[in-house]
């Protein structure tokens, strides 16, 4: 297998990933229903709605920490743009830190 096969460039949909979004909407709503007594919109549309926003929600957070754990390790704006599927511009933007000094010495391509 290629490395390009393994890490393609840019985000994409498969059965793989679909399949796991899947299980984990049915297994929060599952969950909340538990934690509220079944009270929950558990089992209808609003329901999943929910869940899968909660989970995008989650998602964000987690794709901050990892941007930030990239960008110390020093990989550049352009990498983690392209692993992102946007531009080096929107992902600097997006999430840049504070802390970060504004220079782009580790970046051999800017959008």
């Amino acid at each position: 297998m290629t490395t390009h096969a393994r890490n393609p460039t840019g985000p994409f949909l498969d059965e793989a990933s679909s399949a796991i979004i899947a299980d984990a909407e049915a297994a929060l709503s599952a969950h909340r229903a538990d934690e509220h007594g079944g009270d929950d919109h558990a089992g209808d549309i609003i329901g999943e709605i929910h869940s899968l926003a909660s989970l995008r929600l989650q998602l964000d957070e987690h794709i901050c920490c990892i941007v930030t754990e990239a960008r110390e390790a020093r990989h550049s704006w352009h990498d983690i743009a392209e692993a992102l599927g946007v531009t080096t511009t929107h992902a600097r933007r997006r999430y840049n830190t504070d802390t970060e000094p504004s220079s782009s010495t580790n970046d051999e391509v800017t959008n």
